[in-house]
């Protein structure tokens, strides 16, 4: 119970840091996990980590476009469809 615990903290604070640096949290993670639970069930995990991160990341990028577009065209006075 307390390995869990300890691959929760770990994944909190990489996410943190992840969040505000923007990379960091495998390197972070990879090796508890490997240590925990060995390579074979720690690879895996990470991968399906890292694609879940990466289409937070295309999600929030893709609003945050689009929220800029929209402002830019009210700005300049022509409708965002044209």
């Amino acid at each position: 119970m307390a390995s869990v615990f300890l691959v929760l903290a770990v994944g909190l604070v990489a996410g943190c840091l992840s969040g505000v640096i923007g990379t960091g949290s495998s390197l972070m993670l990879l090796p508890v996990l490997t240590y925990q639970f060995g390579p074979k069930h720690a690879v895996p995990v990470m991968a399906v980590a890292a694609v879940i991160a990466n289409l937070s990341r295309v999600a929030a990028s893709t609003v945050d476009s689009q929220t800029v577009n929209r402002g830019r065209a009210t700005c300049t006075g022509s409708s965002p469809n044209t």
